[in-house]
């Protein structure tokens, strides 16, 4: 038998509501609610087995894939159901809060030397949702934002994309001084050759391209002119 792993009781309560606010309704196909129902049924297994871990559980199959990263379980989980599952980490459900600090096969693109008070880089990508049962989306001044920890599209941009299609997960965000509940929808970006897997908050007025893409490239930012993006 397993031993009993102790857990934080600041940790979500099992029977703690997802509210999230008008933004966000309607967003999440059906299977999102009942994956989730899923994952707290099986929450205390879930704390004794995988702890500290990204796991991704289907209504009914369970637990489907396991990993310390959100962007391999995700590839897992979507390998295995291509509409995708609830993905959160053990634990942490609460604890986990993004943010927003703005302040050769590779590709170039230039910098906003209009942009006031200083060059904004903006690159242009394709937006697709994993399923492609939307046309593909192209976007120009798309800002890539190191210091975003996930990317954000305006909702006209998201919708269009169609990124509801899958099963989206679940998070916390900074918006005016305050943390709020949110979903992110799992989407693929194009730039040039490069195909970054990515999730999207339908939040704010910018595009922006965070680390969740960011970190599957070598980017460089050269002098406010130019900003390169490599495998």
């Amino acid at each position: 038998m397993a031993e009993k792993v102790e857990h934080s009781p600041a940790a979500l309560k099992p029977d703690a509501p997802l509210e999230l606010g008008p933004e966000f309704g309607g967003l999440a196909i059906p299977q999102f609610w009942e994956d989730r129902e899923a994952y707290f049924r099986l929450r205390d297994e879930l704390l004794n087995r995988y702890l500290g871990m990204w796991v991704a559980v289907l209504a009914k199959e369970g637990v489907i894939a396991t990993g310390r990263s959100l962007l391999d379980v995700s590839r897992d989980a979507f390998r295995k159901n291509p509409a995708g599952a609830y993905i959160a980490k053990v634990g942490d459900e609460e604890k986990v809060i993004v943010r927003r600090r703005r302040a050769s096969p590779g590709v170039e693109f230039r910098f906003d030397a209009d942009y006031q008070p200083t060059p904004l880089p903006v690159v242009e990508a394709i937006v697709s949702n994993p399923l492609r049962t939307a046309p593909p989306l192209r976007l120009d001044r798309v800002i890539p934002d190191t210091g975003s920890d996930i990317s954000y599209l305006p909702l006209a941009d998201f919708t269009r994309a169609g990124l509801h299609a899958t099963s989206p997960v679940e998070l916390l965000y900074h918006e005016t001084g305050e943390i709020k509940k949110g979903l992110a929808f799992k989407a693929l970006v194009e730039i040039g050759p490069l195909k970054l897997d990515s999730y999207i908050l339908p939040r704010g007025d910018e595009r922006i391209l965070g680390r969740d893409a960011l970190n599957q490239t070598s980017a460089v930012f050269d002098h406010g002119r130019k900003v390169r993006l490599e495998p």
